[in-house]
Order: structure tokens, then C-alpha cells, then sequence
């Protein structure tokens, strides 16, 4: 391949810490066939200082409000071959973009790298597994396998695109999704409309910063409502009325199921689990009432 092979695109929101970290391990890895674009999402452009201490890192302003709107900045400006997200809260591991170059060479459309939380404070009691699976990416599958029919449970933090299978006209971020679920959008639209094939990255980890403010039994309810919202959201959007019957129903199940354990436990713990598994299914019953 010649030319710019790879655009990364990091949008970032007033985290000069992990932006100046994550910089700092990118631009020891840089070659003339990839090119850093940091997207700044403040509305006082607060990073461009700070970029402007790293070579060959240019910095982007996108005032308008939403990660939809930060996302669609860099896929506009970016010039190379494939668009690779990687968000200010992420860090890469070793050799991570010497192993997405070898990815790019075998011609893929949309590849997903793991991820993996690193807690700043330990999750409450009883809480781990949960907010492990909500943090993290981990697939016991082969470099290489298909994940397809995964669409609904990936992002696009470590994440790289074919420009111009994925991304061939118009913003692909949907700004109705600013407050998250742009992603999960998207990769509906790619695999039911564009019919592409999504492809699992298991050379390229990257470790993911969760601050303690996150690991709160009010914050993860708050993601799972909103988890499940989408799950339905995404399936009316394309079309799927016996889909979005059966997710409703199973929202039922689920919130009546887990409302009724989390009372059958309320002296413990243990009830703040069966909330947020309630609360992701009161999202799916609910998928209809703007957030």
C-alpha cells in the first residue's frame, strides 16, 4: 500500500491527562503513513496548546456539543485509507498500531480491537462483574474471526474503518445520537444496509481509564436504562417491528423479574445487581420516551 494508509482520530472533552498520556505513547509510533487527529469537543478549545507539543498531531475544533458531532469532524478531515477511533480515556498496548497496520493489509471493513477497564477505585461490593462487562471488550475468539452478528454490543472506541466502504457519503454519526449510541447506529447501518462484514482485532488491546465517579450503582443503572433503550431504538430504526415486540417483552421480563429480587434483597447489597438489571429492562419497555 502507499500513501496515508491510517487516520486516527481521538475526540476528546477537557481530559488534558489522558489526552497528553495517550499522545505521548502514539507519537513514538509514527510513520509517514499515518497522520494524528485530536478533536477537540469544548467549547473553549482548551486542547489545542497541548497538541501543539506533539509532532505531526494536528487539532481540530468542533464547537457543536456531542461525541455524534466530534466523530463526524475527524471522519471529514481524515485523509487515509482507514479512519482508526481510539477515545482520550483509552491507552494502547504495546505494538497496538504495528498490529492495526497488519490489519489494514488484509483489506478488512470494520475491525474491533479488545478493551480492557483499569478501575481507578475498586467497584462497589458485588459490582465487579458488572462494570467489568460494561468497560470492557473481551472475545475468546481468533485473530481475524468474524463478530458480525456482535453488532449490537461493540463501540467504536478501538476501532478501525475502510473509509470508503464505511464512510462513503455524508457524516456517518447520527447527531440525534450525541449523547451515546452514535456508534451502535452506525454499525446497524453497515452491516443491514451496506451488508459488511465486522471483524474481531485480537493483536490490538488498549486499556481504558474508568474514574471512580463512574463506578456508582446510580451510574450503572443509569447505563443500563439507556442500553436497553438503545437495543430498541436501533432495531425500530431499522425497520424490525417483530424485533422490537420481542425486546419489549423481554424488558417486561426482565424489569418485573429482577424489580421483584432486588426487593426480596433490599437489606443487602446485593440488590443494587437486580437494579440495574431491572433498570435495562425498564429502558427496553420504555425505548419510545426521549432520554
Amino acid at each position: 500500500m502507499s500513501g496515508l494508509l491510517i487516520s486516527i482520530v481521538i475526540p476528546t472533552f477537557r481530559r488534558p491527562e489522558g489526552l497528553a498520556a495517550l499522545l505521548g505513547d502514539l507519537t513514538g509510533d509514527l510513520a509517514g503513513d499515518v497522520e494524528v487527529l485530536v478533536v477537540d469537543n469544548s467549547p473553549e478549545a482548551g486542547a489545542a496548546g497541548l497538541v501543539a507539543g506533539f509532532a505531526g498531531v494536528t487539532c481540530l475544533h468542533e464547537p457543536r456539543p456531542g461525541v455524534a458531532h466530534a466523530r463526524n469532524a475527524g471522519v471529514a478531515r481524515a485523509r487515509g485509507r482507514f479512519v482508526l477511533f481510539i477515545d482520550d480515556d483509552e491507552r494502547p498496548g504495546p505494538g497496538w498500531l504495528a498490529g492495526w497496520r497488519q490489519v489494514a493489509e488484509t483489506g478488512v471493513a470494520a475491525a474491533f480491537g479488545p478493551v480492557e477497564p483499569v478501575f481507578e477505585t475498586p467497584p462497589p461490593l458485588g459490582l465487579q462483574g458488572a462494570f467489568e462487562a460494561m468497560f470492557s471488550r473481551r472475545m475468546a475468539l481468533p485473530d481475524g474471526a468474524d463478530i458480525t452478528d456482535r453488532r449490537a454490543w461493540l463501540g467504536t472506541g478501538n476501532s478501525m474503518f475502510d473509509r470508503a466502504r464505511c464512510f462513503p457519503d455524508g457524516p456517518p454519526f447520527e447527531a440525534r445520537f450525541n449523547g451515546g449510541g452514535e456508534d451502535v447506529w452506525l454499525l446497524r447501518s453497515l452491516v443491514e444496509v451496506r451488508g459488511l462484514r465486522l471483524t474481531w482485532s485480537a493483536r490490538t488491546p488498549v486499556c481504558e481509564h474508568v474514574p471512580a465517579a463512574r463506578l456508582t450503582p446510580a451510574y450503572l443503572r443509569a447505563r443500563r436504562f439507556h442500553g436497553g433503550r438503545l437495543r430498541v431504538v436501533v432495531e425500530a430504526g431499522g425497520g424490525h417491528g417483530g424485533r422490537v415486540l420481542f425486546w419489549m417483552a423481554a424488558g417486561l421480563v426482565q424489569a418485573l423479574g429482577h424489580g421483584a429480587a432486588a426487593l426480596a434483597l433490599w437489606p443487602t447489597s446485593r440488590r443494587d445487581a437486580q437494579l440495574a438489571k431491572a433498570a435495562g429492562g425498564l429502558g427496553k419497555l420504555l425505548w419510545w420516551r426521549h432520554p
